[in-house]
Formats: C-alpha cells, sequence, structure tokens
C-alpha cells in the first residue's frame, strides 16, 4: 500500500515547506493570498470559494480591474477579471485594459476597439456592473437601464440603424423597462457565474420582516446556521427559478394539480 503512495523525504519536505509558506501569507496577508488563489482558480473552484470569501470579493470594474484578479484602491476587496464575465474575450480584455482610464461610458465606447469589444461584450459588461463606479447614486439598476439606453444612441451615431436594427432595438429597451431589481439581480449573477445564495442580498429585507415577526431576529446567511445554539430556531428560505404543474393520479386527491 505504502508503494501506491509514497515519497522519499526530500519531497516530504518541499511540500511541507510550500504550506507553511502558504499558511504563512494566508495569516499575515490574506487578502493578497486569496488574490492569488482566485486567479490560479477554475470557475467551478471559484463558485466555492464565493460561499467563504463573498465579503471580500466584488465585480469587475472598468477602470481598475484586468486579466486576473485585482486589490482594489481602498485595499478592502479583490475584483473580479473582465474575462469572468460570460461573452467577454481575451481580446476584449486587452482592448479595455490597454485604453484604462476612462472618463465616462462614452470615453469607454469611444476608444475601445469596436471589433473586439462588440455589441454582446458591452451589453453583458453593462448588466454585470462593470461600470458601475461612473454611478454616484444607489439605483445602480436603473443606471444600467439608463446605459444601455445611451449605447444604442452611440452606436446609432457612429452607424446609422437600418429599419430592421432600429425594431430589434426599441423592442430590446423596453423589454428592459419591464425589468425590475431581481431581473437585473438575476442577469447579473448569470454574467458572473456567481451562485444563487447571492439572491440573499436583494431578499435579506423581505425575509427578514418576515423572521422579525415570526422569530423576532433578522435573516441569516446558511453558513451561518452553524453558530446558532442547539435548540434555536432558524427560517430556511429561497428563491424558485422555475416551477412545474402536474396533475395528481391517484387517492383522494386524484386529478388536482400539484405544484
Amino acid at each position: 500500500a505504502f508503494a501506491k503512495y509514497g515519497f522519499n523525504k526530500s519531497h516530504a519536505i518541499a511540500y511541507s515547506t510550500i504550506s507553511y509558506i502558504c499558511m504563512w501569507l494566508k495569516h499575515y496577508y490574506p487578502l493578497e493570498w486569496k488574490t492569488a488563489a482566485l486567479t490560479g482558480a477554475t470557475k467551478e473552484d471559484f463558485k466555492e470559494f464565493y460561499q467563504e470569501w463573498f465579503d471580500v470579493i466584488d465585480k469587475p470594474d472598468v477602470n481598475t480591474s484586468k486579466m486576473h484578479y485585482v486589490i482594489n484602491e481602498e485595499r478592502t476587496k479583490t475584483l473580479m477579471p473582465f474575462s469572468f464575465v460570460n461573452g467577454v474575450g481575451d481580446k476584449a480584455v486587452d482592448s479595455i485594459v490597454s485604453k484604462q482610464p476612462f472618463k465616462s461610458f462614452a470615453d469607454f465606447y469611444d476608444r475601445v476597439d469596436g471589433r473586439r469589444v462588440n455589441k454582446k461584450c458591452i451589453l453583458n459588461l453593462i448588466l454585470s456592473g462593470v461600470f458601475d463606479s461612473f454611478f454616484k447614486g444607489k439605483d445602480f439598476y436603473g443606471y444600467r437601464r439608463k446605459l444601455i439606453a445611451e449605447f444604442f444612441e452611440l452606436k446609432n451615431k457612429k452607424k446609422k440603424f437600418t429599419s430592421k436594427e432600429s425594431l430589434e432595438v426599441e423592442e430590446y429597451l423596453s423589454e428592459i423597462k419591464k425589468w425590475d431589481k431581481s431581473n437585473f439581480l438575476e442577469k447579473e449573477i448569470d454574467l458572473l457565474n456567481i451562485t444563487t445564495f447571492d439572491y440573499f442580498k436583494f431578499y435579506k429585507e423581505q425575509m427578514t420582516k418576515g423572521a422579525k415577526k415570526i422569530l423576532g431576529g433578522e435573516a441569516i446567511r446558511p453558513e451561518a446556521v452553524e453558530k446558532k445554539k442547539n435548540r434555536d430556531v432558524v427560517i430556511v428560505g429561497g428563491v424558485l427559478k422555475r416551477k412545474t404543474v402536474f396533475p395528481i393520479k391517484n387517492g383522494k386527491s386524484k386529478g388536482e394539480d400539484m405544484m
């Protein structure tokens, strides 16, 4: 059994040394260590890391993010790379980074390479919150809706839309106008590959109202349940993304619908 998985002393010492260095860096430079760990992680790894490190990970920023994870100017969070946004390729990232910083969204649109940073790419960047740092208010979702309209105006000025394109843009803007905060949040989560636990940020207020009414306390994150004392009561909440209705075939409720 040992022969199947055994190492000589030099190999064991090397691994022990690396482990010690990693522990030392994680203890004394936690943000730098997490940033390095995330840079080497896959998107699947990220979903696991995010559950533990959600408080230090932030979405990409148009003027600060790069091809890899970087620490923000305040040194409080690590910023996701542009490439983490679905639909944004390496060539698009190179074009964006080479032109940083940008004064405004219009400045961004005017200077990046439109062949590399195309329509789909820009819409995905807007909807994932990459340009939110340009906005000083609180309604980021309303701001993203405004940016989408501005993008199509700038695009139309550069090259006049055909009748078909104008109709498609009109339909798209009409659909976006119907979106509420939850629609924008769902799109952001989809584009950034973040798990559904992030719905908690949006629904916490509503969940807390119910928790206070029933328990007299606020809603908590799922992992915080481990810190609760024995016999404490907690409320488990979530978000339904889809539902299926089908008829009951047997028993007293035969013929009735079940969801």
